[in-house]
């Protein structure tokens, strides 16, 4: 679906074209008029026998593949040159543009009874290729998902999550920045009563 407006109010207009990804809690980021999605969890039948057949519990599987779609032509490309570099398969992670055409994704978590992420992976759309940030051990975010992420100015901001065990969820209320060219990460002390409680996305 797409929002549009037609100079007197916004609607929404189901966009037909070639069937793309199933998928569900997945992250998605614009760049030049394309959407890119990375990951998630797949409901599609084969996929859970496969996962099933590897050891994952569960009725859905997370992916690691990146889809493109352009909105002007309607048309998905699974974009199957990122497959050697991508990173691992997970859902509950954030994606978003950044410098240069380039994509970022940050935490996650990945199936099958697998921890959390803290990493910070980097698409550069030209060469259709992933790249994992070495960014420093300390100061970093704690691993989580279900966070949000949003790029300002030239950092990205990451704000929530959670961290969650069988019967148990911990959310989070911390802000981070990413600095997008040194590639470090920063807490971001708000200094304010008014901040937001700590939060999970889902």
């Amino acid at each position: 679906f797409v929002i549009s407006d037609d100079g007197s109010q916004f609607a929404w207009e189901h966009l037909e074209g070639e069937p793309g990804p199933k998928l569900r809690h997945h992250a998605a980021a614009g760049v030049d008029g394309a959407m890119y999605v990375f990951g998630g969890l797949a409901f599609d039948e084969a996929q859970v026998q496969a996962g099933a057949a590897a050891g994952l519990n569960g009725n859905a599987v997370p992916q690691a593949d990146l889809w493109r779609y352009e909105v002007a032509s309607r048309k998905w490309t699974l974009l199957e040159c990122a497959a050697a570099t991508a990173p691992a398969a997970r859902f509950g992670h954030s994606l978003v543009a950044g410098r240069d055409g380039s994509l970022v994704l940050f935490g996650g978590k990945a199936g099958g009874g697998g921890g959390l992420s803290d990493d910070v992976h980097i698409f550069d759309i030209q060469s259709c290729s992933w790249r994992v940030v070495a960014a420093p051990a300390e100061p970093r975010p704690a691993a989580r998902y279900y966070h949000q992420a949003a790029v300002l100015g030239s950092a990205m901001m990451v704000f929530g999550g959670a961290d969650c065990e069988p019967g148990t969820c911990t959310c989070m209320g911390d802000l981070w920045a990413f600095d997008l060219v040194g590639e470090s990460w920063s807490l971001v002390e708000a200094g304010s009563r008014d901040n937001p409680e700590a939060s999970a996305q889902q």
